[in-house]
């Protein structure tokens, strides 16, 4: 029995305790005054109030500026109501000896919660009392308290992976919810690792602030150290008169990761209240943290490379330049085979089992019968490499794909893509155009190809070309082969005759090409045409129209006019003619 009235006692002092601990956070927001982030300078509202526009209200500072009345006189009746209370002021302009005007000097209003400066005043003039107006501006004497999350600058990473879907195709178009990379100051920490979080709140106003209280909403990250309610004593305003308190205070917490995550993306949300004369006054602002993964993906490649190997280079380029130009030889000689690594790192302190790496070569490179796709273990700590070899297709800068890495860790399935490297790929790259100038012709016509042959690689290259006719076709002139030495960005031409008898459609086919003696099919696809041999179109028989005689022809009817027809039209113009000689002489 005493056991049963002990229990119920706990649970009655829990039941006391927790709804406090759970209604910190439950403020009234709503119906406190939100410092706004321009107030810092300290800048008042200038105000203009004439006829046209006798009233101003700020609904933030939660005050109406009313105009009573203008004299002659230059005197400006002013209503002012601030926070429910009421106040009337007079404010007036005299000029001096020296003729300047002479303002009423600053008004302090509500227990010096408020301070109205006269800037200009227009005073009525004319019978009328035209255009009277006051120009004027409101200082709210007020705390304006700010509170600040100081950036963690201390041991700044970068991280070269993107998080994915796990359930995106990621070889075609991966959808990316996550880009964590960290650049100056570290809002990314792994699971194991302290977050440090520190406050710091300042009272940039000319009042005092009473009262002082610190909110943190966490979003779920552990306190380790500190606390989520904090009361501050009071704030002196750094452009306060006569500052005696301290303006600024400063608070250091330290957070980590609950330790099975439900979310990579946390909102540190800070807020800050204090009073001044029963008005409370807030401000808020959010930090937030990224949940790093467990495993570091990251991905490199030869930065610049050849594609002839290096006894190539000096086989080819000693017959082009000759033995006198080493250091045309040595220069290309600097480009090495293209190799890619891919490295993992296991960041915690236990072991991650059943990683699994997939990489493609990508459509500008070749790799040998090789697997891209391998499954592994990591020991705490562990990092380890995946290289294979890879052959450029053509020269240029070349752009190798992403490598994916899936893994299971802290309670969810985590999908990382690497960077995209590049690799600068040297060598020439001949490519081969042919055309016919007229690609429809009668059979037994004529037509004339062209070959085009162009390095658009940045070496030079020794190029033979030897061409051939189709079938059924007879070379009448021109030059079939080719033997030189193409420059970068250089081309050669060659063009040839040839005639065809046989109607139908031939292609033309691909020409022998031998680049640096070896047969070769260049640069790619050699790009060919096609030529359609066709009867001509035949007529279709028609007949000729018979002529026809002219004295057989029938003349048509001839339409004989009346008299009657005749003398209408007279008649009119003679009444015409006569009504104008009427008018001209009544003009007269």
């Amino acid at each position: 029995m005493k056991g049963l009235l002990l229990l119920l006692s706990l649970l009655s002092i829990l039941l006391l305790i927790f709804p406090v601990a759970a209604t910190i956070f439950e403020e009234d927001w709503g119906n406190y005054t939100h410092i706004d982030e321009k107030k810092r300078n300290g800048d008042g509202k200038t105000v203009t109030l004439n006829y046209l526009r006798r009233n101003y209200t700020n609904d933030d500072g939660k005050y109406t500026i009313a105009v009573r009345d203008f004299d002659a006189q230059g005197k400006v009746v002013l209503d002012i109501s601030f926070m429910g209370r009421q106040e009337t002021i007079i404010l007036k302009g005299e000029w001096d000896a020296g003729g300047n005007m002479i303002y009423t000097p600053p008004v302090k209003l509500f227990n010096n919660m408020m301070t109205i400066t006269t800037n200009k005043i227009v005073p009525p003039a004319g019978i009328f009392t035209c255009c009277p107006e006051a120009e004027i501006r409101i200082d709210l004497i007020r705390p304006e308290l700010f509170i600040e999350f100081n950036n963690d600058t201390n041991q700044i990473i970068s991280y070269e992976y993107v998080a994915l879907d796990p359930f995106g195709n990621w070889t075609e178009n991966p959808v990316k919810n996550e880009t964590i990379t960290d650049n100056g100051v570290r809002n990314s920490y792994h699971i194991n690792e302290r977050i440090p979080v520190g406050l710091i709140v300042t009272n940039y106003g000319d009042a005092e602030s009473t009262d002082n209280v610190v909110y943190v909403d966490t979003d779920g990250l552990i306190i380790e150290n500190g606390k989520a309610y904090y009361q501050l004593p009071e704030l002196g305003g750094k452009n306060q008169q006569n500052l005696i308190e301290s303006s600024s205070e400063t608070i250091n917490m330290s957070l980590r990761f609950p330790s099975l995550p439900e979310k990579i993306d946390y909102s540190i949300h800070a807020y800050v209240r204090g009073k001044k004369e029963g008005i409370t006054y807030y401000y808020d602002t959010i930090r937030n943290v990224t949940l790093l993964p467990s495993v570091n993906i990251s991905k490199s490649a030869t930065p610049e490379a050849m594609m002839p190997d290096r006894q190539e280079v000096e086989r080819i380029y000693r017959s082009i330049y000759g033995y006198n130009k080493e250091t045309d030889i040595n220069r290309w000689l600097e480009g090495d085979e293209i190799f890619v690594s891919i490295g993992v790192t296991n960041y915690q302190n236990y072991g991650i089992k059943g990683l699994r790496l997939k990489d493609l070569a990508g459509s500008q490179f070749s790799v040998d019968n090789q697997s891209l796709d391998w499954t592994f273990d990591l020991k705490p700590f562990e990092s380890r490499e995946f290289k294979y070899r890879v052959k450029a297709l053509r020269p240029g800068t070349l752009k190798h794909p992403s490598a994916q890495l899936l893994f299971f860790d802290l309670n969810r399935t985590w999908s990382l893509q690497s960077r995209t490297p590049f690799t600068e790929v040297h060598g020439p790259c001949i490519q081969v155009f042919k055309k016919p100038d007229r690609p429809v012709i009668f059979p037994g016509g004529n037509t004339t190809v062209t070959v085009t042959i162009r390095n658009s690689g940045d070496m030079p290259s020794k190029v033979r070309i030897n061409d051939t006719i189709p079938e059924n076709s007879t070379f009448m002139d021109g030059v079939m082969d080719y033997e030189g030495v193409l420059l970068p960005r250089d081309s050669a031409i060659i063009s040839y005759n040839i005639s065809i008898k046989a109607p139908g459609q031939l292609e033309l086919d691909p020409p022998g090409i031998y680049i640096n003696g070896m047969k070769e099919s260049g640069c790619g696809e050699p790009i060919l045409s096609e030529i359609m041999v066709r009867e001509p179109t035949q007529l279709k028989n028609f007949t000729m129209p018979v002529k026809t005689s002219v004295g057989s022809l029938t003349s048509p009817p001839v339409h004989q006019l009346s008299l009657l027809e005749g003398l209408i039209p007279a008649f009119l113009l003679i009444l015409a003619i006569t009504v104008l000689i009427i008018l001209h002489r009544t003009n007269k």
